[in-house]
This record gives structure tokens, sequence and C-alpha cells, in this order.
């Protein structure tokens, strides 16, 4: 009987190299989808770390640098002489900022006057770029605030009140028209 059963399940030589050929190939087959699965695996959570680590060091950051600019005294005052009449309500002279803008310049300024008010539109102009503000004034006292800007000073804000002394009065130099003081801040 032992013989029987050998004979019958017998494995030719072909058969035994083909079988372990086949084990071998599913062998090697499941090694490198074990592999596969875990490097997804390994790389989805490489991923993950990546995303929380550079999301820490984000927070980090913030929290030590802070969202806030340095505070700093952004305070202004823009002195305006005005000399001449260029045409009817519309003055030129010079001015010099100190404070957060230590400039000078040459200035221009159309004046529309509404009742006993006057609405003025003023342009400083520098090497660097000029600024335009808006002046609303009554009563020799006022505020403004600037409107543009060009080159350095394109993105320039600012606002303030202001004060003016404006001829006959008997503190003004010879020749000069106004003087318009301004304080205020700019960023």
């Amino acid at each position: 009987m032992y013989e029987k059963y050998r004979c019958n399940s017998s494995i030719g030589r072909n058969d035994k190299k083909n079988l372990i050929r086949e084990y071998t190939l599913v062998k090697q087959n499941l090694f490198y989808m074990n592999y596969f699965f875990i490097t997804i695996k390994n790389t989805k959570i490489m991923k993950m770390q990546l995303k929380l680590s550079l999301f820490l060091l984000g927070v980090s950051f913030i929290s030590l640098v802070g969202c806030k600019k340095p505070e700093h005294d952004k305070s202004i005052t823009i002195v305006v002489t005005h000399t001449t009449f260029v045409k009817p309500i519309v003055l030129s002279g010079t001015f010099t900022a100190t404070g957060e803008l230590n400039i000078s310049g040459s200035s221009l300024m159309d004046v529309t006057v509404a009742g006993d008010s006057a609405h003025c539109t003023q342009t400083m102009t520098t090497k660097e770029g000029s600024f335009t503000m808006h002046q609303d004034c009554s009563s020799m006292s006022g505020t403004w605030y600037i409107t543009s800007g060009t080159g350095r000073y394109t993105h320039l804000q600012g606002k303030g009140t202001l004060t003016m002394m404006k001829a006959p009065d008997v503190n003004l130099p010879t020749g000069v028209l106004g003087i318009d003081t301004m304080t205020g801040e700019v960023w």
C-alpha cells in the first residue's frame, strides 16, 4: 500500500521544480506586496508627521516673533510756507516735515471755498516722490489726511490736525502769504 500511495502521488522532477519555482514566486510576490503596503503606510505617516512638524514650526514662529510690528513714534509735524499765488486760490511754496518723515520739498495747494469753510488739496513733492492730502478748514484750523502718494510715498497714510496763519497776520514774515502747521501721525 505504501508503494501504491507513493506511485500514485509521486511528483516528477520537473513538477517539483515548477512547484518550488511557483512557491518562490508566490513568496516573492507576497513580500513585494507587503513591502508596497508598508511603504504606502509609512509614506502616509511620514507625510502626516511632516505636516504636523511644519504646522508646529509655524505656530512657534508666530508666537515667538509676534504679528505686530514694533511700536515706534509715528508722529509728524509738517510746516508749509505759502509764498506765491499760482492762480486765484492756488498757492505754491515749500514744506518741511519732521518726526517720522524728515523731508522737505515743494508744495502746491488748491483751495475750494464753501461758505466759511475751505476744502484744500495739497500736494507735497520731494526727489523721492510726492503725496497728496485733503484738508478741511474753518476759522484758521482744521483736519488733514493723506489721500495718495507716488514713488517712496505710494503706500503712505496719515491724518491729523492743522492750524493756519494767513496774511495780513502780523506774525508772518515779509513775502509770506501763509503758514500751515500740521501735526498728526503717518504710517
